[in-house]
Order: C-alpha cells, then sequence, then structure tokens
C-alpha cells in the first residue's frame, strides 16, 4: 500500500484525540512543536492501512524505539517484523531466489538462557 501523510486538520484532531500527548502509554509526554511524529500504529508493511485510526502521534524518541527497536534488543520494532514477513512471505529466498542457508546452532540452552555447544 502507498504511504499517505496526513492533512493539517488531520494532525490536529489526532493531537486532540491524544489530549496533546504523546501516544505511547508509559510515556504520555506533552508534544510540542518540532518534537511530533505521526506513525502507523499498525505498520504499512505488516497489512496496516492509511485510515485515520490507524495513526498516533509519538514524541521523537518513541516513535524510534517503536521503528527500530532498542540496542540489542530489536523485537517488536516495526523495521525488523516486516523483514521477518517479507523472509517468511518469499519462502526465505533471497532477491535472486536463492534459498537461505543457515548453519544453525549445534547444541542446546541451559534454564539460565546460557547456550553450550556440542562436542564435535
Amino acid at each position: 500500500m502507498k504511504r499517505a501523510s496526513l492533512t493539517l486538520i488531520q494532525k490536529i484532531k489526532l493531537l486532540l484525540a491524544q489530549e496533546g500527548k504523546c501516544a505511547k502509554k508509559s510515556c504520555r509526554k506533552k508534544l510540542e512543536k518540532g518534537d511530533i511524529e505521526f506513525d502507523h500504529t499498525h505498520a504499512l508493511g505488516l497489512n496496516g492501512t492509511n485510515e485515520l485510526d490507524n495513526w498516533q502521534a509519538l514524541c521523537l524518541e518513541c516513535h524510534n524505539l517503536k521503528t527500530n527497536g532498542r540496542k540489542h534488543c530489536r523485537l517488536g520494532a516495526d523495521k525488523f517484523e516486516i523483514a521477518k514477513a517479507k523472509r517468511i512471505a518469499c519462502g526465505g529466498k533471497t532477491k535472486t531466489g536463492k534459498k537461505i542457508n543457515s548453519k544453525g546452532f549445534t547444541g542446546w540452552r541451559k534454564f539460565n538462557g546460557t547456550l553450550v555447544r556440542k562436542e564435535t
């Protein structure tokens, strides 16, 4: 789906609905000019729409975290979820049509989370 942008009236409606605060529940920072990003709640790359109810206003920091994730923990970040969806959709093949080969991990994970390699 083609990315659309919001009109000024739509942005104002969105900000009024959010009471001028960041949409992320753990943040709720008051949004000021220059610190506002308008973002899709459900990303277009994950079958989201351009409807007004799929938009949210976020502060710059929350928008960056939603899009890119935290350093060393990128679970749930939009760009990584979209890339994963594309890999699944193409059956694990690259753009050239070659199958992605992975050696994989030979070993097991302990209950405390550490990895143990098998002796070869």
